[in-house]
C-alpha cells in the first residue's frame, strides 16, 4: 500500500524533527562569534554544552542539525560531517581529507563556531 511505502520516510522525517530539541541558548555565542576569526589549523574547539546532533542526508546534499541550527554540505564531504557530528573536541587539522574533495579546514572550523555547534576550548579564552 502507498502508506506502508512512504512509512519509512515519516519515520525518519518525525526521527529528525523530535530527536533534537529546537533551541538552546548558545554556550558563551557573542564572545565565541567575537573570536572567530583568531581561529587557526591548530586552535582547539569543544563541542558547545547541550549540542546534541544528528546527521542526515537528502539527494542534494548532508546535514548536520542541532539545537537553534543546521549546517549544510555538498553530499562529497559526507566524510567530514560525519566527523563532526561525533567529535567533542575538534582542530581544523583534524578534518578528514577527502580525495577528490578540496575544502577550507579552517574555514569549516569557523562556520562550526560561528553557528553555535562548537566553541573555543577554555583553553584559548
Amino acid at each position: 500500500s502507498a502508506f506502508r511505502n512512504a512509512l519509512p520516510s515519516l519515520v525518519g522525517l518525525f526521527g529528525r524533527k523530535h530527536a533534537v530539541p529546537k533551541s538552546m541558548l548558545p554556550d558563551k555565542g557573542l564572545s565565541q562569534v567575537l573570536e572567530v576569526d583568531r581561529i587557526c589549523v591548530d586552535t582547539p574547539l569543544v563541542r558547545s554544552a547541550g549540542m546534541a546532533c544528528h546527521l542526515f542526508e537528502t539527494s542534494k546534499d548532508v546535514c548536520i542539525e542541532f539545537p537553534g541550527g543546521a549546517i549544510r554540505g555538498p553530499t562529497a564531504i559526507k566524510q567530514v560531517f560525519e566527523h563532526i557530528s561525533g567529535a567533542m573536541n575538534l582542530r581544523a587539522q583534524d578534518l578528514p581529507f577527502i580525495d577528490g574533495a578540496e575544502y577550507d579546514r579552517v574555514s569549516v572550523a569557523r562556520m562550526l563556531v560561528k553557528n553555535g555547534l562548537f566553541r573555543l576550548s577554555n583553553s584559548q579564552q
